[in-house]
Protein backbone atom coordinates (compact mmCIF):
# COMPACT_ATOMS: atom_id res chain seq x y z
CA UNK A 1 0.00 0.00 0.00
CA UNK A 2 1.42 3.17 -1.16
CA UNK A 3 0.50 6.40 0.58
CA UNK A 4 0.84 9.44 -1.48
CA UNK A 5 2.58 12.52 -0.14
CA UNK A 6 -0.65 14.47 -0.39
CA UNK A 7 -2.56 11.96 1.77
CA UNK A 8 0.31 11.72 4.25
CA UNK A 9 0.54 15.50 4.73
CA UNK A 10 -3.25 15.73 5.07
CA UNK A 11 -3.24 12.98 7.72
CA UNK A 12 -0.38 14.65 9.52
CA UNK A 13 -2.21 18.01 9.63
CA UNK A 14 -5.41 16.41 10.91
CA UNK A 15 -3.55 14.58 13.68
CA UNK A 16 -1.50 17.66 14.56
CA UNK A 17 -4.51 19.96 14.89
CA UNK A 18 -6.56 17.41 16.81
CA UNK A 19 -3.74 16.87 19.31
CA UNK A 20 -3.05 20.58 19.71
CA UNK A 21 -6.72 21.26 20.38
CA UNK A 22 -6.78 18.63 23.10
CA UNK A 23 -3.66 19.85 24.88
CA UNK A 24 -4.30 22.91 26.99
CA UNK A 25 -1.53 25.38 27.28
CA UNK A 26 -1.18 27.45 30.39
CA UNK A 27 0.38 30.86 30.01
CA UNK A 28 3.51 31.49 32.00
CA UNK A 29 3.49 34.88 33.64
CA UNK A 30 7.04 36.00 34.13
CA UNK A 31 7.50 39.29 35.83
CA UNK A 32 10.51 40.89 37.39
CA UNK A 33 9.02 40.44 40.87
CA UNK A 34 8.41 36.72 40.36
CA UNK A 35 11.91 36.14 39.02
CA UNK A 36 13.64 38.35 41.59
CA UNK A 37 11.50 38.56 44.73
CA UNK A 38 12.18 41.36 47.17
CA UNK A 39 14.13 40.55 50.30
CA UNK A 40 12.96 41.60 53.75
CA UNK A 41 15.65 44.27 53.70
CA UNK A 42 14.38 45.73 50.43
CA UNK A 43 10.75 45.66 51.58
CA UNK A 44 11.73 47.49 54.74
CA UNK A 45 13.86 49.97 52.85
CA UNK A 46 11.04 50.69 50.40
CA UNK A 47 8.61 51.42 53.25
CA UNK A 48 11.20 53.55 55.03
CA UNK A 49 11.76 55.61 51.88
CA UNK A 50 7.99 56.06 51.53
CA UNK A 51 7.79 57.54 55.04
CA UNK A 52 10.82 59.75 54.40
CA UNK A 53 9.37 61.06 51.14
CA UNK A 54 5.91 61.70 52.63
CA UNK A 55 7.31 63.64 55.60
CA UNK A 56 9.70 65.61 53.38
CA UNK A 57 6.91 66.44 50.94
CA UNK A 58 4.64 67.60 53.75
CA UNK A 59 7.28 69.84 55.33
CA UNK A 60 8.53 71.27 52.02
CA UNK A 61 5.05 71.99 50.71
CA UNK A 62 3.90 75.57 50.95
CA UNK A 63 0.36 74.37 50.46
CA UNK A 64 -1.50 73.99 53.75
CA UNK A 65 -3.85 71.52 52.11
CA UNK A 66 -1.25 68.73 52.09
CA UNK A 67 -2.60 66.17 54.50
CA UNK A 68 -0.27 63.78 56.25
CA UNK A 69 -1.93 60.44 56.96
CA UNK A 70 -0.56 59.48 60.34
CA UNK A 71 -2.05 56.00 60.21
CA UNK A 72 -0.43 55.17 56.87
CA UNK A 73 2.96 56.43 57.99
CA UNK A 74 2.79 54.53 61.28
CA UNK A 75 1.69 51.44 59.37
CA UNK A 76 4.69 51.74 57.09
CA UNK A 77 7.03 52.15 60.06
CA UNK A 78 5.53 49.05 61.67
CA UNK A 79 6.09 47.20 58.38
CA UNK A 80 9.76 48.22 58.53
CA UNK A 81 9.95 46.88 62.06
CA UNK A 82 8.28 43.64 60.93
CA UNK A 83 10.80 43.25 58.09
CA UNK A 84 13.70 43.67 60.51
CA UNK A 85 12.08 41.08 62.81
CA UNK A 86 11.80 38.65 59.88
CA UNK A 87 15.45 39.22 59.01
CA UNK A 88 16.40 38.32 62.58
CA UNK A 89 14.04 35.34 62.69
CA UNK A 90 15.39 33.93 59.42
CA UNK A 91 18.97 34.76 60.45
CA UNK A 92 19.47 37.08 57.46
CA UNK A 93 22.01 39.84 57.73
CA UNK A 94 22.74 42.82 55.54
CA UNK A 95 26.00 41.82 53.91
CA UNK A 96 26.91 45.18 52.45
CA UNK A 97 28.04 47.79 54.97
CA UNK A 98 26.83 50.56 52.63
CA UNK A 99 23.28 49.17 52.83
CA UNK A 100 23.39 49.24 56.60
CA UNK A 101 24.75 52.79 56.68
CA UNK A 102 22.11 53.93 54.16
CA UNK A 103 19.28 52.36 56.18
CA UNK A 104 20.46 54.00 59.42
CA UNK A 105 20.93 57.33 57.61
CA UNK A 106 17.33 57.30 56.39
CA UNK A 107 16.15 56.55 59.91
CA UNK A 108 18.14 59.61 61.06
CA UNK A 109 16.61 61.77 58.32
CA UNK A 110 13.11 60.72 59.34
CA UNK A 111 13.92 61.44 62.98
CA UNK A 112 15.15 64.93 62.01
CA UNK A 113 11.99 65.57 59.99
CA UNK A 114 9.84 64.50 62.93
CA UNK A 115 11.76 66.92 65.14
CA UNK A 116 10.93 69.74 62.68
CA UNK A 117 7.17 69.12 62.77
CA UNK A 118 5.30 71.63 64.88
CA UNK A 119 3.65 69.65 67.66
CA UNK A 120 -0.10 70.15 67.96
CA UNK A 121 -2.78 68.28 69.83
CA UNK A 122 -3.66 66.52 66.55
CA UNK A 123 -0.21 65.14 65.84
CA UNK A 124 1.35 64.79 69.29
CA UNK A 125 0.55 61.08 69.63
CA UNK A 126 1.71 60.39 66.07
CA UNK A 127 5.09 62.02 66.66
CA UNK A 128 5.67 60.19 69.94
CA UNK A 129 4.66 56.85 68.45
CA UNK A 130 6.74 57.36 65.30
CA UNK A 131 9.81 58.33 67.31
CA UNK A 132 9.39 55.28 69.52
CA UNK A 133 9.05 52.95 66.52
CA UNK A 134 12.09 54.49 64.82
CA UNK A 135 14.16 54.06 67.96
CA UNK A 136 13.16 50.39 68.19
CA UNK A 137 13.86 49.83 64.49
CA UNK A 138 17.31 51.31 64.84
CA UNK A 139 18.08 49.14 67.88
CA UNK A 140 16.82 46.00 66.12
CA UNK A 141 18.68 46.79 62.92
CA UNK A 142 21.97 47.29 64.73
CA UNK A 143 21.48 44.01 66.59
CA UNK A 144 20.45 41.98 63.52
CA UNK A 145 22.98 39.26 62.59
Amino acid sequence: MKISLKNWSLSFLIIFFSISSVIKTYPVHLSFDSLFPMTWYHKGLESLCFVWHALKHCLDSENDQVILSHDVLLGRLVLVQFCINRMQHEDISVTDLDDEVYFIAILGKIQNLLNNIIVTSGNHDFILCAQDIIQKIEQQFRVSP
